[in-house]
């Protein structure tokens, strides 16, 4: 089976034109003799200084589904915190991250009343519809 393949490979790459020379040019760069003409040290001697204070851990969307707004937490906290949380989970999808803002909200709040009865394609529009809410909850 993965014979057959190598055999299509070859097959597509010596039938265009010119990719001999495409593959020369790549291998052969004006770095490519400093590079491999360069001593570098063993790797068991070369140290790294720590830096994993500074490394944000990543977080599932199982983390995020538990950022919960406190009953006397305001509007603007609870949106900081949720931001921080969507920032450290990659690949997160808008709807997931829509919903869980909406169940993360406090059930009296005006602004999930908003995002519940009104359709927002990203979480960057919801996020944009709560610095609204947050102005209006900060005037009282």
């Amino acid at each position: 089976m993965e014979q057959r393949y190598t055999s299509q490979l070859h097959k597509a790459t010596s039938l265009t034109p010119g990719f001999d020379d495409l593959a020369r040019g790549v291998r052969e760069t004006p770095l490519t003799k400093r590079i491999t003409s360069t001593p570098t040290p063993k790797f068991g001697s070369v140290s790294f200084p720590s830096y994993s204070v500074h490394i944000q851990s990543v977080k599932t969307t199982k983390d995020l589904w538990g950022v919960v707004q406190g009953p006397n937490e305001a509007l603007r906290a609870y949106i900081k915190r949720f931001s921080k949380a969507i920032c450290k989970i990659s690949g997160l999808d808008n709807g997931t991250a829509r919903e869980a803002l909406k169940k993360g909200l406090r059930h009296k709040c005006l602004f999930k009343n908003k995002i519940c009865t009104r359709y927002l394609p990203t979480i960057q529009d919801a996020m944009h519809h709560a610095k609204g809410f947050i102005d209006l909850e900060e005037e009282n």
